[in-house]
């Protein structure tokens, strides 16, 4: 389970991956429980000098800058995404995020089975959800903005 604020709109997945021999290709997603919507977005993974954009036996960086409803598409993804699939999901209710390795799909909620831990296993390396360069831009701009009303405060 996605257990942070559910809107992912303008902000940025970001998932490593080792893919051994055997495992062609791999998907992200973002799953609304209640309304049973999803949009995932899908690479290949190739022998070294394929055609990717993934290889095997290689860790590969994946990242995805949510779009809102509607938007989307394989361009959200980097590298582009090879398939992208999206049946009406609100990216602002997420309540689970998603992998898949070959087209088995495994649920953030899941059991791990070697730590018990609920989260993705098999060859996922690491997974981060952050805000997009622009949103960390104004947050820092906003925090600025009241340090400096709280320094002219204090002086008058």
């Amino acid at each position: 389970m996605y257990d942070e604020d559910p809107s992912l709109i303008g902000l940025t997945i970001t998932a490593q991956v080792f893919a051994p021999v055997g495992i062609n290709s791999i998907s992200v997603s973002i799953i609304d429980n209640v309304s049973g919507l999803s949009r995932s977005w899908d690479w290949n993974v190739t022998p070294g000098g394929g055609a990717g954009p993934l290889f095997h036996n290689v860790v590969s960086t994946v990242s995805v800058t949510i779009a809102g409803i509607g938007g989307g598409g394989v361009g959200e993804a980097t590298p582009v995404a090879n398939s992208f699939f999206d049946n009406g999901v609100n990216p602002g209710t997420i309540t689970t995020l998603g992998a898949d390795e070959n087209g088995n799909w495994m649920a953030f909620n899941q059991l791990n089975p070697v730590t018990g831990v609920p989260g993705p296993w098999n060859y996922w390396v690491s997974w981060n959800v952050t805000p997009e360069p622009a949103t960390i831009v104004l947050l820092g701009l906003g925090s600025l903005t009241l340090i400096r009303r709280k320094a002219r405060a204090r002086t008058n």
